[in-house]
């Protein structure tokens, strides 16, 4: 790499960087992993694009690699199980039984079958909207919905027992 575009990676992996390891650890809900995974996205980025433009907007590119490259990553190591990340919530303000509330919800998500899976963290937890996931995912806007709804159904199975004790998702 030159001089120029050793700036021009710098720049693309301070602006995307954040939202490829925050996209990594909701998927796979390990900080370890999402390091290694938004290494091999940056990777893969830059030797396919190596003269890119650090000011053109590549966000749905890195989505789409950060998804596909958490799947890989998720199914090379599914025997490994691991705790769901916790700098999700402040620690010092919030409650011991917020907190357990939280792993439940993150464990939850994290047991989804894949094709669920990622529509959910894109759209409640990236605040994507249906547009934007439908391109990351190549998938219409309705198949999407339908994703939504059945991923909704399963968390509300595998969580109705906050739901009955009074809790919200």
């Amino acid at each position: 790499m030159t001089d120029r575009t050793d700036a021009a990676f710098t720049r693309l992996t301070g602006k995307y960087g954040p939202m490829v390891f925050r996209v990594a650890a909701n998927y796979l809900g390990n900080d370890d992993d999402a390091k290694d995974v938004m290494q091999e996205v940056f990777i893969k980025f830059s030797r396919r694009f190596p003269d890119a433009d650090p000011e053109a907007a590549y966000s749905s590119l890195f989505y789409r690699m950060t998804i596909n490259a958490s799947c890989d990553h998720w199914r090379k190591n599914r025997k490994r199980r691991h705790e769901p990340i916790d700098e999700a919530a402040p620690a010092d303000t919030e409650s011991p039984e917020a907190a357990e509330t939280r792993r439940e919800v993150q464990s939850a998500i994290a047991s989804l079958p894949e094709q669920y899976r990622a529509p959910v963290i894109l759209r409640y937890m990236e605040g994507r909207s249906s547009k934007e996931i439908s391109e990351v995912m190549r998938i219409s806007v309705s198949a999407l919905d339908v994703r939504l709804f059945r991923a909704r159904e399963i968390l509300s199975e595998k969580l109705s027992h906050i739901l009955t004790a009074g809790g919200a998702l």
